[in-house]
């Protein structure tokens, strides 16, 4: 909620890692000032068991090596990783459209109706 409206709403599927997927998402959102297509979008790097997952093919090569280099393991998911896979929905606060988007890391797909 923004000034008592609705803003974003986020959602998402991969069981331990939920909730670092829908964190970036709103991160991405309010601090970053994505839509909410790159906010799902975006490459992921996450930890939740002490290999860091990294979706490599999206991230630059000197932030990986920069990883490697702090002592970080890697487990490397090329573009996309198979989770956190997320939805959100919104309005956009200049525009005041509704969007919502489903997140390509997965074959299904969520439908939004009016």
């Amino acid at each position: 909620m923004r000034r008592g409206a609705p803003l974003l709403v986020v959602g998402g599927a991969g069981g331990a890692r939920i909730i670092t997927g829908v964190l970036d998402t709103v991160i991405n959102v309010l601090d970053f000032d994505y839509d909410l297509a790159h906010a799902v979008d975006a490459e992921r790097i996450d930890d939740p068991m002490g290999t860091m997952t990294v979706e490599d093919a999206r991230v630059a090569p000197g932030v990986i090596e920069s990883l490697v280099q702090r002592g970080h393991v890697l487990a490397r998911a090329g573009e996309y990783d198979v989770r956190p896979r997320g939805q959100a929905a919104g309005v956009s606060p200049v525009s005041h459209v509704r969007g919502a988007v489903s997140d390509p890391r997965t074959e299904y797909a969520a439908l939004a109706q009016r």
